[in-house]
């Protein structure tokens, strides 16, 4: 289905309470490894949140999709530490009554054009196991460079 959406900019000073408060939301439904890894650690959602949170909010290279005033979709550009010209496109989310609806793939374009004018490569990373994400990847350009491997989780000694 078609629908009227809009893709703006986010950083701090220009959001809301209700928006953080949508994003958090948003940003809890990812399926995020990294994030059920923090919780294994003990860390409560809302450090977890104030984790990955804070620095996409105070980016300018993050973006929102919006419908009917309700954020339903974001994406977040992050500065890759290793690499001086490459941008780590994270956090892809839609909320899951938009989806199939071209939001992803607006985040995306929109995001990667935004890195490409500031003369840096867009990466990622994505589970082998997500294929309606790497089907949208691969429909867009990207291309697989690299695959990480991890062990398998060990049970701790004496347990």
């Amino acid at each position: 289905r078609q629908m009227n959406f809009e893709i703006r900019p986010f950083h701090g000073d220009a959001l809301t309470g209700k928006d953080i408060d949508q994003m958090v939301a948003l940003f809890r439904r990812l399926d995020n490894d990294e994030v059920a890894d923090y919780a294994k650690l003990g860390c409560s959602m809302t450090e977890v949140d104030d984790l990955y949170l804070s620095d996409k909010i105070e980016s300018d290279a993050g973006f929102i999709a919006a419908c009917d005033g309700k954020i339903v979709g974001m994406a977040s550009n992050v500065e890759a530490d290793d690499y001086e010209n490459v941008m780590f496109l994270s956090h892809l989310v839609v909320d899951e009554h938009y989806r199939g609806r071209g939001i992803g793939r607006a985040l995306i374009e929109r995001a990667v054009k935004n890195n490409d004018a500031r003369g840096k490569m867009t990466m990622l990373n994505v589970s082998v196991r997500n294929e309606a994400a790497l089907n949208l990847y691969k429909s867009l350009g990207f291309a697989v460079h690299s695959q990480t491997m991890v062990s398998p989780q060990r049970k701790e000694a004496g347990k």
